[in-house]
């Protein structure tokens, strides 16, 4: 049961932070906010390092 409640919650997480739009994000999922945050950023400091998208670093 533990194992299942696991991979529940796993999938919602996936979908919350991929795939659902959030209006607080401008209609962004959470991941597309983050990757523009990180690349604004990056760019604004110029730096040249790779950028890592949420899914990459997990």
């Amino acid at each position: 049961m533990v194992l299942t409640l696991q991979y529940l919650l796993k999938q919602w997480e996936e979908e919350y932070n991929t795939k659902r739009q959030h209006m607080a994000l401008a209609g962004k999922t959470p991941s597309e906010y983050l990757d523009e945050k990180l690349k604004n950023h990056v760019s604004n400091q110029s730096l040249i390092a790779p950028i890592k998208s949420v899914q990459e670093v997990r």
